[in-house]
C-alpha cells in the first residue's frame, strides 16, 4: 500500500479529517499530522484507532504564536524528509514558512480548498490561493460551489478533483414530534462573519415575540459586547459542545438558523443534514447552492429583511416533516462511502 501524509496543522477540522481519513485508510497507509487541541480532541483519539493510520501530534495551535511557529517548522522538516507518494494539506496556516516547503514538495503536494478565500477576507481575489493553485500538483474542492467560484476567480488548476464534504452521521432520533417549537437555534463557533448579530433584529421585531432563541458555541473575543447585549433575551451557551452535548442538541425538532455573512461553505450544513435537522440559511456559498439545487430555496432568507426571515421560518415550521424527509433522501448523495477519492492518489 502507498503511504501518504495528511496534514491539518492547527486541527481546524478534526470531524471532517476523521471521516475523510476513515475512507482513505481503507486503501492507503496514512500518517496524519495535527496539533494538540482542546477543540474536538476526541476525534484525534478516533483517528488513532483507525487501521493503517499513524497520528503525529505537535503543539502548534494551543501554545504561544512563536512556539507554535517553531513547532510547525520542525513538523514541516520532518514531513519533507519522509518518503510519501503524496503530501496532502487540508489547510495552510502560515504561508511565510510553508511557501519554501511547498516549492520543495510541489510534485507531491495536494491541497484541499474548503473555502474560496478566508472567511474574514472581503475582497474577491486572495493572492495566496492563486500562488497555491500554481504550486500544487493536485487541488481538491469540497463542494461544487467552492470549485466553480475558485476556478472563476483564480483559473483552472493543473489537476483538480471534486471530493464533496460528506455528512457527519450523528446518531440522532428520527421520532416525529407533533408540536414544533417556535424557536430558532444557532450552533457553531461564533465569529464576526457568522452573522449572529441578526438576533438583535429578531429580538426587537414584534413578529418574533412568540419565538425563543438559543445560541450554542464559543464566542470570539471581539463579539463579547454583542453576547452581553443578547444575553437577556437569548439562551446562550458560550463553550465548545462535547459530542454528547451536541447529540442532545441535535435531537431538538426546532429550526436551526445559519445567518452567515461571508462563507463559501459550512460544516454545520453537513452536520444538520446528517442529523435530519431542518434549517434556514442566508443565500451564501454552498448553503445557498445546496438549498436551491434540491428545491428548498424557500428556506433561504435575506439577513437584512425581517419579513424574509419570518417567511423562511414559517415555511420550515409548517412543512417540517416534509422537509425532514426530503433531507433524509438527499443525505444519501453525501455519504462518505459514496465519495470518490481514489483517483487523487494514483
Amino acid at each position: 500500500m502507498q503511504r501518504i501524509a495528511i496534514i491539518d496543522p492547527s486541527s481546524r477540522s478534526l470531524p471532517y479529517d476523521f471521516y475523510y481519513i476513515q475512507e482513505v485508510s481503507k486503501s492507503y497507509l496514512v500518517d496524519f499530522y495535527c496539533s494538540n487541541t482542546v477543540f474536538n480532541e476526541g476525534y484525534i483519539d478516533k483517528i488513532k484507532k483507525l487501521n493503517n493510520v499513524n497520528v503525529i501530534k505537535a503543539d502548534i495551535s494551543n501554545v504561544s504564536k512563536s512556539k507554535g511557529v517553531f513547532n510547525y517548522l520542525l513538523l514541516l522538516i520532518k514531513i519533507t524528509f519522509k518518503k510519501y507518494s503524496h503530501i496532502h494539506f487540508q489547510w495552510y496556516i502560515f504561508l511565510v514558512i510553508e511557501f519554501l516547503f511547498f516549492i520543495i514538495l510541489r510534485n507531491k503536494l495536494v491541497i484541499t480548498f474548503h473555502n474560496v478565500k478566508p472567511h474574514s477576507y472581503y475582497k474577491e481575489f486572495y493572492f495566496p490561493n492563486f500562488i497555491l493553485k500554481t504550486l500544487a500538483s493536485k487541488i481538491i474542492f469540497i463542494s461544487n460551489y467552492v470549485q466553480n467560484e475558485f476556478i472563476e476567480i483564480y483559473g483552472k488548476p493543473k489537476k483538480h478533483y471534486l471530493v464533496n464534504h460528506g455528512v457527519f452521521p450523528l446518531n440522532t432520533s428520527n421520532e416525529k414530534v407533533i408540536n414544533k417549537k417556535r424557536e430558532l437555534i444557532f450552533w457553531g463557533n461564533i465569529k464576526p462573519y457568522k452573522g449572529v448579530d441578526v438576533f438583535k433584529s429578531l429580538i426587537k421585531s414584534s413578529s418574533f415575540n412568540s419565538c425563543s432563541f438559543r445560541i450554542y458555541g464559543k464566542w470570539d473575543s471581539s463579539l463579547l459586547d454583542l453576547k452581553n447585549e443578547l444575553s437577556d433575551k437569548c439562551s446562550i451557551v458560550d463553550e465548545y459542545l462535547s459530542e454528547q452535548e451536541l447529540l442532545k442538541l441535535l435531537h431538538t425538532d426546532s429550526v436551526f438558523i445559519i445567518p452567515y455573512e461571508n462563507a463559501s461553505q459550512s460544516g454545520i450544513l453537513y452536520s444538520l443534514l446528517g442529523a435530519n435537522r431542518v434549517f434556514i440559511s442566508t443565500d451564501k456559498g454552498d448553503n445557498g447552492f445546496f438549498l436551491k439545487k434540491y428545491g428548498l430555496e424557500k428556506l433561504l432568507f435575506n439577513k437584512e429583511n425581517i419579513s424574509s426571515i419570518l417567511n423562511a421560518m414559517n415555511y420550515a415550521l409548517n412543512n417540517y416533516d416534509m422537509i425532514s424527509s426530503r433531507l433524509k433522501e438527499i443525505k444519501s448523495d453525501f455519504l462518505w462511502e459514496n465519495i470518490d477519492y481514489k483517483n487523487i492518489y494514483n
